[in-house]
């Protein structure tokens, strides 16, 4: 039995005509026959005593009339409360990794405002570890992170591992390197992203993994300054492939490592003990759904 089965009904009792609750409902008049039989047959009663002239309700019929008005009046009510709060004029304000976030996650929210567009969605660019406090102290509802975060407050769902790629000068000596080991950058100065970016910390602990302190001669919130300073040759960079393929520069080389698990993983995350809109449920099943992904393969 559900409220289908139960609305037949309803229009039935009202009419005594089966023809006329067809028209209503717009179902064929077999249709509500059916309903009807096998409501009576799931309840073991009933429902109307049938004669040549006309429907009457039994005692049964009546008892369940009363009932079935109560239930369709407490599940419309039900059904207004959701459409009042539903996606009209609802924010979702999301924390992305400048540049990394928005090239992974642009065509994902551009389809989310395309299906819901009375959503307003408000994007705040800063590093992974700033996105993590604002989403602790409730400034945003979702957030894009580059892992690893530590936290028994947050929920986190890892969702695409990319690898990183070495960014050098067409004039550095490694450029004739078609693939390389980490382990030959011991020597090099690396440009890397601002200490408030998991890209900082994630390149210097892989300097470690490979046995060496790496020599770190500037640290830039702006990738496009980073790639100015390689192309100069005053240093190299390790990049991930979304901002790879955002290099159109005849002066840098994009080299692969040998190791491929020299990656970065992008999670999503919102604050466990919150209860997330309607709206930013959605939001986040349909990034868990597509899974953004670059396949990205420099020229060698």
């Amino acid at each position: 039995m559900d409220i289908r089965h139960l609305t037949c009904f309803i229009e039935t009792a009202k009419h005594l005509n089966f023809t006329k609750a067809s028209k209503i409902l717009h179902v064929a008049q077999p249709a509500i026959s059916k309903t009807i039989k096998s409501l009576e047959e799931e309840l073991g009663v009933m429902l109307f005593s049938r004669n040549k002239k006309q429907l009457c309700l039994t005692s049964a019929g009546i008892n369940l009339l009363s009932q079935a008005n109560h239930l369709l009046t407490t599940f419309n009510q039900i059904s207004s409360l959701k459409e009042s709060s539903s996606f009209q004029d609802c924010t979702i304000t999301v924390g992305l990794p400048p540049i990394i976030g928005s090239c992974y996650f642009s065509p994902i929210i551009n389809e989310f405002l395309f299906e819901n567009p009375s959503v307003t969605i408000k994007l705040i660019e800063e590093g992974s570890k700033q996105i993590a406090a604002y989403i602790q102290d409730g400034t945003l509802d979702i957030g894009v992170i580059v892992l690893p975060l530590q936290s028994a407050s947050i929920c986190i769902t890892p969702l695409v591992s990319n690898p990183l790629f070495l960014v050098i000068s067409t004039d550095h000596a490694l450029a004739q390197n078609n693939c390389i080991d980490f382990s030959f950058l011991k020597n090099e100065s690396f440009i890397l992203f601002h200490e408030n970016f998991s890209l900082h910390q994630l390149t210097v602990n892989y300097c470690h993994q490979f046995g060496f302190q790496p020599k770190i001669i500037c640290a830039s919130t702006q990738w496009d300054l980073i790639i100015e300073m390689v192309s100069a040759n005053l240093g190299i960079a390790l990049l991930p492939e979304a901002l790879c393929k955002r290099i159109n520069d005849d002066r840098i080389k994009i080299i692969p490592f040998s190791d491929s698990s020299i990656s970065f993983q992008l999670a999503i995350i919102f604050k466990q003990d919150t209860l997330l809109s309607s709206a930013a449920r959605q939001l986040l099943a349909l990034v868990q759904e597509i899974k953004p992904n670059y396949n990205y393969s420099p020229a060698l």
